[in-house]
């Protein structure tokens, strides 16, 4: 006899049951092997046990959840208790990522020119005299900063400014304001990073910047 192959996997979990579901098969596969798995361990006269479903980088929809809790609910020996998944709807991620969200300019930022962004901005380029770059998040400028910019203009104190010449005009993170004194104009500095220290707003090469900070550069890359 050709054993069936196997799209759902039980095992035991602290709340009763774990059905851990097979990724890459059809709901239609998954569905039918979890009947025959419920047929095949349920126990008559017995107290119904909670089953959990772990469903992994899988989307579920209504449909599918409609279709498990009947099957469940077929068999008097389980309880459906809820499932787990790694997936979440366009809808929870803009709700949850809405506003750390990564932009991207390609070219130099002019003069004139306003970026205003919700989330986190990397411009590719320069940022020119009189141009203007806003963000809830941080901003990167792979260029010249030397316009104005202001990171974190929604509250967020952990934003940071990099450049690869970091020259502003103006630059503010929160409410915290630095602008140039057109007698003493401001030094560039190569690969410069500014951010709110114990200080206040402070300016330095981003390889010594606190490591809290470069950890939320990596934070960053990842939500982008």
């Amino acid at each position: 006899m050709i054993e069936r192959k196997r799209f759902v996997t039980m095992k035991g979990h602290r709340t009763g049951l774990a059905v851990h579901v097979n990724e890459r098969c059809s709901v239609e596969e998954f569905l039918d092997d979890l009947e025959l798995t419920l047929e095949e361990k349920s126990v008559e006269n017995g107290r119904a046990v909670p089953i959990t479903f772990f469903f992994g980088r899988r989307y579920v929809d209504e449909g599918v959840l409609t279709a498990l809790e009947s099957i469940v609910a077929r068999h008097d020996s389980f309880l459906y208790n809820g499932y787990e998944s790694d997936c979440i709807t366009k809808e929870e991620a803009k709700a949850l990522y809405g506003d750390r969200t990564f932009h991207y300019f390609g070219g130099t930022a002019r003069s004139g020119q306003v970026l205003d962004v919700e989330g986190s901005i990397v411009v590719v380029g320069d940022i020119n005299p009189g141009a203007v770059v806003r963000a809830t998040g941080s901003i990167y400028c792979l260029g010249a900063l030397r316009g104005t910019v202001h990171a974190g203009k929604s509250g967020y104190q952990d934003a940071v400014i990099a450049a690869s010449i970091l020259q502003p005009k103006w630059l503010s993170i929160c409410d915290i304001v630095y602008h140039e004194i057109e007698e003493e104009p401001a030094e560039a500095l190569d690969m410069g990073c500014a951010f709110l220290g114990e200080s206040g707003l402070e300016f330095s090469r981003l390889q010594t910047v606190p490591q809290a900070r470069m950890d939320q550069f990596a934070i960053d890359s990842e939500r982008g």
